[in-house]
């Protein structure tokens, strides 16, 4: 099937480097490189009294101008507030986030607290798309990212920070948000709870199967998605049985930068990851087990179309699946890496979806989230979906 380029415009991340190896290895020569003297540690708090995390400070030794492991799901405000204020107060000249999603997104946005001056929530608003006029590539504090799972949140530019009173989910685009360098360390992926990277797993297939499906799907990225996916595909189940080796974990990561090459450059993914945001605000699902869900729902909804469903079709025999039907090929998988197929399961309260579908309609305005190949315009259609996934 060809794929053919829709109306969009595609801004790929400036990423300076991509590293493959330990990250006590790594991080001296990046510090070197960046020319940083005070160098600090983000991280969660599961990964408080890490080898990792000591390992990365100790090999920082003297440069290390302090350890945070302050950031929980999601990347609330008041962590992220509490972080700028920590990295302030340590004189920080670099940031190195270590972990997943969350605390990369929030080391993405403390950026922005650090170079003016932001103390509370509120200040955050006026920041939450890129000012006009071209950047200062060399303005304020970086990040390097260590991703412990493969969320991929540190090949995109944007990030997620939620309002923990109301559920709500603020989208920040800066393209200087994007972390400067990167380090895939097997070794740290091969660290983290399996679940938690399959649940991440989950997600990177969903970036993988909305970028082909997307309405601005184009050639380019849909063979870096589909390459991604057939090593997801292979990869996950062996993770989750608790079979990687170090090269298998390589090819997961190497497989992550693929799935969200398309939507780090502005091709805009669907409904699966508008939803899941907002599911994962309100209800504090984690994006993973979101994607695993309401991935195969959203497949199921948008195949009424014809033009979904042969674009479904022709993923399958791209996969060499033995039949056509993706949304049930993709919770087969899923239900193979032990994910949740309910929103019931995931513990979202029933009373809760219509706030999520009203959310929703919302967040399906943004550009990141604006590909789905069929129209959702109202709260019933949300509902439809969300209907099939409690």
């Amino acid at each position: 099937m060809t794929i053919h380029a829709q109306a969009a415009v595609l801004r790929p991340p400036a990423t300076a480097s991509l590293r493959f190896g330990s990250v006590a290895q790594v991080l001296p020569s990046i510090a070197a490189e960046e020319r940083a003297y005070r160098v600090a540690i983000v991280s969660s708090p599961s990964q408080t009294n890490s080898v990792l995390l000591g390992s990365a400070a100790a090999a920082l030794g003297a440069t290390l101008a302090g350890s945070f492991p302050i950031v929980r799901a999601h990347s609330p405000y008041d962590d992220l507030v509490r972080l700028v204020s920590l990295l302030k107060q340590a004189d920080a000249d670099l940031i190195v986030a270590i972990g997943g999603g969350s605390v990369i997104d929030a080391c993405k946005v403390a950026q922005i607290g650090l170079r003016h001056g932001l103390d509370d929530a509120e200040a955050f608003q006026a920041f939450r798309t890129a000012p006009p006029g071209r950047p200062d590539p060399a303005a304020g504090i970086r990040v390097v990212a260590v991703p412990t799972t493969l969320s991929s949140a540190e090949f995109t530019p944007f990030a997620g920070i939620t309002d923990s009173a109301t559920g709500r989910k603020d989208a920040y685009d800066h393209p200087l948000m994007v972390p400067k360098h990167v380090v895939f360390d097997a070794e740290a992926l091969l660290a983290t709870p399996v679940s938690i990277v399959a649940a991440s797993g989950s997600r990177a297939i969903d970036h993988c199967v909305e970028t082909l499906c997307s309405t601005a799907a184009e050639a380019y990225h849909g063979a870096l998605a589909l390459a991604g996916l057939k090593l997801l595909w292979r990869g996950l189940p062996i993770l989750a049985a608790g079979k990687a080796s170090a090269d298998d974990a390589r090819d997961l990561l190497r497989a992550s930068w693929m799935a969200i090459s398309g939507p780090a450059a502005g091709i805009p993914v669907g409904a699966s990851h508008a939803i899941g945001r907002v599911v994962g605000a309100v209800s504090g699902v984690q994006h993973g087990h979101t994607s695993a869900i309401l991935l195969q729902r959203v497949l199921e909804w948008n195949a009424e179309l014809d033009a979904c469903r042969e674009r479904q079709e022709w993923i399958c025999r791209e996969l060499d699946l033995p039949n056509a039907d993706l949304g049930g090929a993709v919770r087969h998988l899923f239900d193979a890496c032990a994910q949740p197929s309910r929103l019931s399961e995931a513990g979202v309260a029933r009373a809760d979806l219509p706030k999520i579908a009203a959310f929703s309609v919302t967040m399906l305005r943004h550009p990141s989230v604006a590909g789905n190949a069929r129209p959702i315009a109202t709260e019933a259609e949300v509902m439809e979906i969300l209907e099939r996934a409690w």
